[in-house]
């Protein structure tokens, strides 16, 4: 097996030929590459001629000449087909970004399209607080490079216990992250990520029959959301699978994902037909207070995040260009107010995070912990206007920050370890 590089509309993309039989392409996710394939590869190539492709700046191809879009890597596609020769309908395998593009190929060349399955791949666009996150998680990548984020990555993407359960999955992501382009990774990320439409429109357009597969506990993609989405496909079916994350599914349950696609490319008309997901009625309908509040928590966790890191670089400013300790610069004293007022926000983002988060994974440690925190950051917030308003000192804030902090750590160790209740797999 060698790889060959063609020339398309957005760069030089790598491709892998393995297998035999009809054709199938394979698109992986963003931030890893075709190596996420491994597990299942010798099980689908048992079926299927596999075309496996490095998404620009991803695996050994380089940073595109532009920054893409998801029709432009779906026609990017049809110029591989074209360069291997390949005139037949494929079989698309779409990973997250894969799936994206592959439910864009189905809907503008349906006569290339087969069949469709599409792995961990949230339909609706990014939200507000995804979409701060994302541009947070990038700009400390161009600053810090891929190894400090590499391990945070590898427990989104593939379950929060990977590095001690499965270490090989994690090392077979954290080595594909690596690889990545810097500079062309920040440009598929603003184009493929922060640019990505709804495609809730789109999924009606989509003719062949579509197999949707997500893990049972993805903190993107839920099932419910999954299902939601499968019932606006003519020919849609849905699989959970028992993991967690986007790639999970490849790297964590590949015994399953394979023996699955290996029935749904022999038939897949009947296959999506027998995974279809009823209408729910009336009394199944989830209601605004069932809704999980992960997305509001995610916000108050980006909020947090935010006013915390400008509060501390406005205290860093502080004393290295006030010099409140030194010779006084009047003209930068301002800095000192900043990070008391930007402090003061950061306790608000953190107790909100705190309730709404135990509210979704509840726990009797996490809510102590919560209430706690709240009450800490409370006390915080009261030194800190009293500061402020000239009748507290910072001993008094020193006092209660110290606790704040302290119970932070603790906090956010137990909502790491203490996980949502997932639905029942299928």
């Amino acid at each position: 097996m060698t790889t060959m590089f063609v020339s398309t509309t957005i760069g030089s993309l790598a491709v892998r030929v393995v297998g035999a039989g009809r054709p199938a392409l394979l698109w992986h996710s963003l931030y890893a590459d075709s190596t996420t394939w491994g597990r299942v590869e010798p099980t689908l190539a048992w079926h299927r001629r596999l075309v496996m492709i490095d998404g620009p700046a991803h695996g050994d191809s380089p940073a595109g000449t532009s920054t893409p879009s998801l029709s432009t890597c779906a026609a990017a596609a049809c110029e591989v087909l074209d360069a291997l020769g390949i005139a037949d309908p494929v079989d698309w395998l779409g990973n997250a970004w894969g799936g994206h593009v592959g439910i864009v190929f189905a809907s503008e060349h349906p006569e290339r399209c087969r069949s469709l399955c599409v792995v961990g791949t949230p339909i609706p666009a990014l939200t507000a607080a995804e979409r701060a996150q994302t541009r947070l998680l990038m700009g400390l990548y161009r600053v810090l490079g891929p190894a400090p984020l590499a391990d945070l990555m590898a427990r989104v993407l593939l379950g929060g216990d990977v590095t001690s359960a499965d270490p090989e999955a994690g090392s077979v992501f954290t080595k594909a992250y690596a690889r990545a382009s810097r500079r062309g990774l920040h440009a598929v990320v603003r184009g493929i990520s922060l640019g990505r439409p709804d495609l809730t429109p789109v999924l009606r357009s989509v003719a062949v029959p579509t197999l949707m597969v997500c893990a049972a506990e993805d903190s993107m993609l839920s099932p419910d959301a999954a299902a939601t989405a499968t019932r606006r496909l003519p020919q849609g079916g849905l699989s959970v699978l028992p993991t967690a994350g986007h790639i999970g599914p490849l790297l964590r349950a590949s015994e399953q994902l394979g023996d699955l696609l290996a029935r749904f490319w022999d038939d897949p008309a009947t296959v999506a037909a027998s995974l279809r997901v009823p209408v729910p009625t009336r009394d199944e309908t989830p209601t605004a207070r069932d809704a999980p509040a992960g997305a509001s928590a995610g916000t108050w966790g980006v909020v947090a995040a935010y006013t915390g890191c400008l509060s501390a670089a406005a205290l860093v400013l502080f004393y290295a260009l006030a010099d409140p300790l030194g010779a006084r610069h009047e003209a930068w004293m301002w800095l000192g107010p900043a990070n008391d007022v930007l402090s003061i926000a950061f306790y608000g983002g953190v107790s909100a995070a705190a309730i709404l988060t135990w509210k979704e994974r509840r726990g009797t440690l996490l809510g102590t912990l919560a209430a706690l925190l709240v009450l800490s950051s409370a006390a915080s917030t009261a030194s800190t206007l009293r500061l402020l308003t000239g009748v507290g000192s910072l001993r008094e804030q020193g006092a209660a920050g110290v606790p704040l902090v302290v119970l932070l750590v603790a906090w956010l160790v137990a909502a790491a370890r203490t996980r949502r209740v997932a639905p029942q797999p299928s």
